[in-house]
């Protein structure tokens, strides 16, 4: 009897120990949607607004010397153009066109540099939070194929923006 009561006792153990074990486990798999990560990411927000200024400054110049051309084309329409306007018209349209190339070609440099920045931070934050938590994967989630479905209990993507942005204020006071 005694031997019974012990294998049981040594049984339940087992059982209940393994039970812990592999919920406890399973709870550090978890995922955060990586779009509204982004998005929310007061770094994100910053450089986004200072793009954006960068951007509509290229643009304002680029619609001046628009208007330029523009000009330029009128004054041939309306009277026979003189080689002088023609030579104006060309130089502000080749410099029209080379300031559009080379706007366009920095507003999207400026858009991967700020994108690496931000990615690398959160990098940097996520690995941390990981650490902190004890969890073993965190993983990102798109809609784009990486995971397709997962229980809403694992998204810690409200949490991890919160401390991201926390992490992101107190380096910004230092």
């Amino acid at each position: 009897m005694i031997k019974t009561t012990l294998i049981s006792l040594v049984t339940c153990i087992i059982v209940c120990g393994s039970f812990f074990f592999f919920t406890r486990q399973s709870k550090k798999t978890v995922y955060v949607d990586t779009g509204k990560l982004f998005a929310e990411f007061k770094l994100s927000k910053e450089l986004a607004s200072a793009s954006e200024e960068v951007k509509k400054n290229r643009q304002q110049q680029l619609d001046s010397l628009y208007e330029k051309v523009r000009s330029e084309s009128l004054k041939a329409e309306l009277s026979k153009p003189s080689e002088e306007s023609i030579r104006t018209f060309n130089l502000l349209r080749e410099e029209f066109l080379f300031k559009q190339q080379q706007f366009d070609e920095e507003n999207k440099k400026l858009t991967f540099e700020s994108d690496k920045k931000i990615w690398n931070q959160l990098n940097q934050y996520i690995a941390d939070y990981g650490e902190a938590h004890k969890y073993i994967y965190v993983l990102g989630a798109n809609g784009q194929g990486n995971i397709m479905y997962a229980n809403k209990e694992n998204n810690i993507t409200e949490e991890l923006i919160t401390y991201i942005n926390s992490r992101y204020e107190d380096k910004n006071i230092k």
